[in-house]
């Protein structure tokens, strides 16, 4: 592949408050990571494309390591 990983998810994820949707995409994130997805993720809920509001305020639809590297654990 082209080193990023398209990753669908059900309606749940909008629900989450924005720190706690991070949070989440960059588990996500982070397991596609380790997968060879060195480029980052896409994400779709449904099969409709998300875009992660990040904590500056903007938006992206690819959603980086570097983005949300502030939230990796160990």
């Amino acid at each position: 592949g082209d080193g990023i990983a398209l990753v669908d998810v059900s309606a749940g994820l909008k629900q989450l408050a924005p720190a706690a949707r991070r949070l989440a995409v960059a588990q996500l994130l982070f397991t596609a990571v380790a997968m060879g997805a060195a480029k980052g993720i896409e994400i779709s809920i449904n099969q409709t494309p998300f875009a992660l509001q990040l904590a500056n305020g903007v938006s992206v639809s690819l959603v980086t390591p570097a983005e949300l590297s502030y939230l990796k654990q160990g």
